[in-house]
Formats: structure tokens, C-alpha cells, sequence
């Protein structure tokens, strides 16, 4: 669906995930019940003719040539940006690993100003002061 929704105008996304969400929803419905009734007619191997011929059917249908791209969006995929290295706290509350004690905490105790301050000249670079960089990221 992501996939979908990257390559298409934003003005039809919600009609294209309503499109395929009922698709889906058809399937799931319908899928079983035939698969189920040709295994009870021909036997326990129709599972694997059954899976076999719908995958057939969506190679043929969903083929290079048969994508016009009439609504595609030129710079599709969208690019994404990836989550800064630094989060709220409130993120640490959404994992369960964390202690709620310690995110309560943390969210209750406020950033001084002096604080910042002090990590402000901390930061700043005397004469002949040799500063390592941080290593990078692979």
C-alpha cells in the first residue's frame, strides 16, 4: 500500500487505498471458501493449483506494459526523511522496556536555562585545544 500510495497524485491516495483495501477485503473472503470447496471436490493438492494459477493471474494482470503511469507522480518514490538521532522524551514512554518511573521523570524535570548555557561554553573551542569529531555512521 505504501508503495502504491508513493507513486500516485496525493489527490487520489485515498481513493487507491480504498480501491485496494477492498480488494484485499474481497479476497480474504472469498479465497478461502474457494479454495476450500475445490480441495473437498479434487483434493488437498487443488492448494497448491489454486495458489499457483492466482499468481499466474496477477503476473499477467499487473505487467509493465499494462501500467499506463496516467496518474503517476513524476518524482515518485517520494523521499523520506529518516528520525533525527535526538527524540523527545515522550519516545521513551512508547517503550515497553523503559521504566515508567524514569520517563515520568524525566518528562517533569525542565531544561534550565543556565544549564544550556554551561553546555554552550563547554562547547566552545579554546586556543591550541585539539577537538576529535565524532565518528560517522557507516
Amino acid at each position: 500500500m505504501a508503495f502504491s500510495n508513493d507513486h500516485v497524485e496525493s489527490e487520489r491516495r485515498v481513493s487507491l487505498t480504498a480501491m485496494l483495501l477492498v480488494t484485499y477485503g474481497v479476497g480474504a473472503s472469498i479465497g478461502p471458501l474457494a479454495a476450500g470447496v475445490l480441495m473437498k471436490a479434487f483434493g488437498d493438492q487443488m492448494l497448491y493449483a489454486f495458489f499457483t494459477f492466482f499468481a499466474l493471474v496477477l503476473v499477467w494482470r499487473i505487467r509493465p506494459d499494462a501500467v499506463t503511469g496516467l496518474h503517476q507522480v513524476e518524482d515518485a518514490p517520494l523521499s523520506h526523511v529518516a528520525m533525527p538521532a535526538a527524540s523527545s522524551p515522550l519516545a521513551a514512554a512508547l517503550d515497553p522496556r523503559v521504566n515508567e518511573q524514569v520517563v515520568q521523570e524525566q518528562m517533569q524535570t525542565p531544561v534550565a536555562a543556565e544549564d544550556t548555557e554551561a553546555e554552550d561554553e563547554a562547547g566552545e573551542v579554546k586556543e591550541g585545544q585539539v577537538v576529535e569529531e565524532p565518528a560517522k555512521p557507516l
